[in-house]
Order: structure tokens, then C-alpha cells, then sequence
């Protein structure tokens, strides 16, 4: 329902004092001039017509008291073109400092909300409803409800704060929408980290936990560069670099060395290349994948291409080994020229086993090369007792000079043992083994019992076996 403000019509104002002035005034002459004001005072005759102001008329119609007075040179038609001028411009002026007041431009209402104009087209303004109802405002009645017209400064105030809430909304949900987005976007960058670093760090054959250890440093907020570094620091605690420690443990003995610690691709390339090496020259696989031996020599900075040029050497250093040593190892444990290669390239490095094959197989060598043959037993347990492969050439020696001799007196007096068992007394008299004392004081009493049936009590006789003690121990 339309609200009409009830406001002076300056128009009827107007022609109701200019029907004023017609009523007590005569036309204007060349000798005396009548002035009428438009508020009803009686002008008086001068020769110099004097302006009078309307009484209260000025403050309703918005004009001064210059402007709403008849000049007296001014015809009625004149004096009115005059003051609607004065109307129209007062008017610009107000719908210039308030466009509510301009009927010809619809303002824009927010969502929700109207303008209607209320009163005449130069008197009335535009008004502002919401729900088909009138906003409160201050100031004057409706005439056919009880609403008020609002003051078009709190209108103003109003729709200012009710957009400025919007934009605040739109902007908190824009906000929201953009921390969603960046949110995702970290979310599914912190997955692809995860799992990339996973994928690379599983590839290095780490042990342990390693995909919770990565997971707890991205989501800490580390990059995969920063993680990389804290993985391959040799002094970190964190798990993920405990796990690359164990993994290359190379690396902090060079860093207490003063060496450039190696890059996770740098340790596992240097350590294919020492296999490839090793495997071109026949070394026991065992041997040329063992990260032992990789760690030593990495924590030495030895290369690859320093590593084929000792094996080369060691190479010609076995190829130049007794021959009957070779034939021991192959024929006691099936060690192959590489199994060697790996003992004499770096005996430090070669396990205690190795050590004692080689041991019994010199030892078995030298029993060999005077004619003894002992089994893998008999010589690991010579090689276990200290005895030498010297030792061993020089009491298998003495004991092929015996033998003969031996076996004769032991077949000639057979209650001091059968014959053929003299070699094995020999042996454990010479080197000290199991039953060696017994051994001893048989070859003793067999050796005294010639020399009495030759010379009776003193010395041996020219005839005798036992002629000679070498080798008798």
C-alpha cells in the first residue's frame, strides 16, 4: 500500500498569494508602483518600490525571501517563471546531495528489499520497504498506515552496513573456499611426498620403519629436500636416519676421517662396481656380495678402479702358489683359485675359516710332498696346534727318513705294536697330537730293544735299524 506524505504544495502557495496580490493591488504605472508580499501585507505607494518578505512562506516552500518576492517591475507571469526556476534549481541541488529525492533514476535495493516513490514528482522521494512493509524512519506518517518515513541517511546507513555484512560474508566464504582448496592441495602433495620418498628410500634396501619415519617428517612440514638431508646426516637420531646409517655405515667413518660422506646413488654404485670386479675374477659370490667387506673398503676410499688393480696383483700372487697347496684346498673344502684371490687380495677381511683351510691345506701339502697322506681332520688339527707349513715340510721329512726303518723293527719285535702303525706313532710323536706320549716311549723301547740285540748295553751296533734318532722327538 503506497504511503503519501502530506507536504505544502509550493505551487498552491504560490497562486494562492499571487491571487492575494491581484486582489490588492493595481496595475503598475509610470508614477506610483504597489508592492504585495506574498504573505498578505498591504504595500504601500513609494517611488522606490520596497520588497517585502513573506511571513513563514519561504521556510515551506524552501526559497528565500528575495526569491518569493514579486519585483515591481515583474508581471505575474514572470514573477511565477522566476520562482519555478528558483523551484527547479533548489530542487538539483537537493537531488544532488540525495538522489533518493530524483523520481526520474530508480535506485538499486539489496536482495530483499524495494524502492517506492512517495509524494509528488518534485516533492516526493523514493522510500525503502522490505517485505512489503515500511521500514521505520523518523519523522511523519503515512497516510493509509501507521508506518513512518525513514530517514534517507539511516536508509543509507543501513543498506551500507547490510552490503559491507555481505561482503564480509562473501569474503569469509571466498576465504574458506581458498584454505579448502590449499588445504587438498597440501594434503595430496604431502601423499605424493610420502610416497615418493617411500618408494626411493625402499629401493636402497633400508631396514626398520622407514615409511612412519618419513610420514612424521612430512608431516612435520619438512620438503623432500630437507629430508633427504636429514636422512643422510651421520650424526642425526632420527629414525630415518638411523635407518640410512645401518644401511651405509661407510659413511660416518669417512665423515670421522675428514672423507666426503657418499651420496645414497654414489654408496650403491661404488658397491656394484667392487662386486663386478670381483666376480670378473672368480671370487666366491659370498665374497663379493658381502657388505662387510664393501664397508671396509668404502671406509678406506678405495675405488673400483684400485680394487681390479689389487685383485690383479693377488691374482699373480696365487697363480705363483705351490701347487700342491692349490690341490689341498680343492681337495679338503673345493676352494677354487677366487676363494684364494680373496684371502691373499686382503687377509684381514677373509673369515677364520678361510684362514684355517689354508692353514691345513700348506700343512697337508707338506705331508703330501714327502709321500704322507693325512686327511682334512688330521691337518686342520695340526694347523690348530700352531704347527707351521716350515714345521710341517720338516717333520714330514723326518718322518718319511724313519718310516722305513720303523716298520721293519715293528714287524721284527711285533709286541711293541704292528707295523703299520709306525707311521701314525711317528707322526704323533713329531708333532705332538693325541697319544703322543705313548707314541714316543713305544718308538723308545722299540729303538732300545735293537740296540740290546746288537750290542748288549752299549750303543748301537753296526747293523742296527735305529742307527739314527733324527726326527725323534
Amino acid at each position: 500500500m503506497g504511503v503519501d506524505v502530506i507536504m505544502p504544495s509550493r505551487d498552491a502557495l504560490i497562486d494562492a498569494e499571487l491571487a492575494a496580490a491581484k486582489a490588492t493591488a493595481s496595475p503598475a504605472s509610470s508614477t506610483t508602483v504597489n508592492t504585495t508580499t506574498l504573505a498578505g501585507v498591504n504595500a504601500a505607494s513609494t517611488p522606490a518600490p520596497t520588497p517585502v518578505a513573506a511571513t513563514g512562506l519561504e521556510a515551506q516552500v524552501g526559497l528565500s525571501s528575495s526569491e518569493l518576492t514579486k519585483l515591481p517591475t515583474e508581471t505575474n507571469t514572470q514573477f511565477l517563471a522566476r520562482v519555478n526556476a528558483a523551484k527547479a534549481a533548489e530542487r538539483a541541488t537537493s537531488i544532488k546531495a540525495n538522489p533518493l529525492l530524483d523520481k526520474s533514476v530508480t535506485p538499486k535495493a539489496q536482495s530483499g528489499y524495494e524502492y517506492k516513490w512517495i509524494g509528488g514528482t518534485d516533492t516526493g522521494q523514493w522510500q525503502l520497504y522490505k517485505n512489503a512493509t515500511v521500514l521505520p524512519v523518523v519523522g511523519g506518517t503515512s497516510g493509509t498506515s501507521n508506518a513512518v518515513v525513514e530517514d534517507p541517511a539511516i536508509t543509507a546507513a543501513k543498506i551500507a552496513a547490510d552490503t559491507a555484512a555481505k561482503a564480509a560474508a562473501d569474503a569469509a566464504a571466498k576465504v574458506a573456499a581458498d584454505k579448502a582448496v590449499a588445504d587438498a592441495a597440501a594434503k595430496k602433495s604431502e601423499i605424493n611426498a610420502i610416497a615418493f620418498l617411500n618408494s626411493t628410500y625402499s629401493s636402497f634396501g633400508l631396514g626398520g620403519d622407514i615409511a612412519t619415519a618419513i610420514t612424521n617428517l612430512v608431516q612435520q612440514g619438512y620438503t623432500a629436500d630437507t629430508i633427504q638431508l636429514i636422512a643422510q646426516d651421520p650424526k642425526s637420531k632420527d629414525p630415518l636416519a638411523i635407518a640410512f646409517q645401518q644401511r651405509f655405515p661407510a659413511n660416518a667413518a669417512r665423515l670421522n676421517a675428514g672423507l666426503p660422506v657418499l651420496s645414497p646413488a654414489e654408496y650403491l654404485a661404488t658397491e656394484r662396481s667392487y662386486a663386478q670386479t670381483m666376480q670378473a675374477y672368480g671370487l666366491n659370490s659370498n665374497f663379493a656380495t658381502n657388505k662387510d667387506i664393501f664397508t671396509k673398503l668404502l671406509t678406506n676410499d678405495i675405488s673400483p678402479t684400485e680394487l681390479n688393480s689389487r685383485i690383479s696383483t693377488a691374482k699373480q700372487v696365487v697363480e705363483n702358489t705351490d701347487p700342491l697347496v692349490t690341490q689341498q684346498l680343492q681337495a679338503y673344502y673345493g676352494i677354487s683359485q677366487g676363494d684364494m684371490i680373496a684371502h691373499v687380495l686382503d687377509p684381514s677381511i677373509a673369515t677364520p675359516i678361510i684362514e684355517k683351510q689354508i692353514s691345513a691345506s700348506q700343512i697337508g701339502a707338506g705331508a703330501a710332498r714327502f709321500g704322507t697322506d693325512i686327511n682334512q681332520s688330521y691337518a686342520e688339527q695340526l694347523s690348530g696346534l700352531g704347527i707351521t707349513q716350515s714345521q710341517a715340510n720338516q717333520g714330514f721329512q723326518n718322518i718319511a727318513q724313519q718310516l722305513p726303518g720303523t716298520q721293519e723293527l715293528a714287524a721284527r719285535y711285533s709286541a711293541y705294536g704292528p707295523a703299520g702303525q709306525a707311521g701314525a706313532a711317528l707322526q704323533a710323536a713329531t708333532f705332538g697330537t693325541t697319544g703322543s706320549t705313548q707314541a714316543a716311549a713305544s718308538l723308545e723301547r722299540l729303538k732300545m730293544q735293537e740296540i740290546s740285540q746288537f750290542s748288549g748295553s752299549s750303543g748301537a751296533g753296526k747293523g742296527s735299524l735305529m742307527g739314527t734318532e733324527a726326527g725323534l722327538s
